[in-house]
């Protein structure tokens, strides 16, 4: 690096530790000219994920903020294992919460054949990684891209059932015609529907990716809604109203 290169065309951001010198690269360069986007990395710390995308979106000059470290699949860290519920909580309350992008991450590569290294590339078992159910449901996200290209953050949509600590966490995100609500846990919650131009409301499954029935929209301004199945670890829902 002689100083003398033109990065101008090039996209650039910062990869953080994910510890004690910061989980955003927002703490060191957001008002750099080279960051063109800012990256968090929270490491095994996954329960701050959601205020340090928040944090970034709301910034002045706000530029793009993309998850490029999340807790992994199948890492364990202080007796909790990161599971597929793990991976889905980040993806979906990150990109509700105003991020651009979230990058799937799995923990194999740290613990299996040291002796190739932990980097993907250097081990021979990185393609069953890609059958782990974290990194199927990514795909999911999919039929959901018309909505979250459109969608800012909500959360002064909950009246009810915001949810305590980070597992339980409501995320919700809306446009005029359309909202979407995260369901870490499958509680009830009651949202403030007011201003909205809606016409149906429907769950989506995380897991299995699909839509259920179409069901009408509860009548007035603040609307309950009860995911299927009942709440608590792992029966996360998405709320679907256009």
């Amino acid at each position: 690096f002689d100083g003398e290169a033109d990065y101008a065309s090039t996209l650039m951001s910062h990869h953080p530790d994910g510890g004690p010198n910061g989980f955003s690269s927002s703490g060191w360069f957001h008002d750099e000219d080279f960051l063109d986007f800012n990256a968090v990395n929270v490491w095994k710390f996954y329960e701050r994920l959601i205020p340090l995308v928040q944090a970034d979106y709301a910034r002045a000059s706000a530029k793009p903020v993309v998850c490029v470290e999340p807790s992994y699949e199948t890492q364990a860290y202080d007796g909790e294992l990161r599971t597929d519920w793990h991976i889905r909580f980040q993806a979906y309350g990150c990109l509700l919460s105003g991020a651009a992008g979230f990058a799937y991450g799995h923990g194999g590569d740290y613990d299996d054949e040291p002796d190739e290294g932990f980097y993907v590339g250097l081990s021979s078992l990185w393609p069953a990684y890609l059958e782990s159910p974290g990194r199927q449901d990514m795909a999911h996200l999919r039929a959901l891209e018309s909505y979250l290209v459109r969608l800012e953050p909500a959360q002064e949509r909950v009246a009810l059932g915001q949810g305590s600590g980070a597992k339980g966490r409501l995320a919700v995100a809306a446009s005029d015609d359309a909202l979407l609500a995260y369901a870490p846990q499958g509680a009830a919650f009651t949202l403030d529907l007011s201003g909205l131009s809606l016409e149906r409301a429907r769950w989506f499954d995380p897991r299995e990716g699909g839509f259920g029935p179409v069901q009408p929209l509860p009548s007035g301004s603040s609307a309950p809604f009860d995911p299927p199945g009942d709440a608590g670890p792992g029966n996360d829902w998405l709320l679907v109203l256009d």
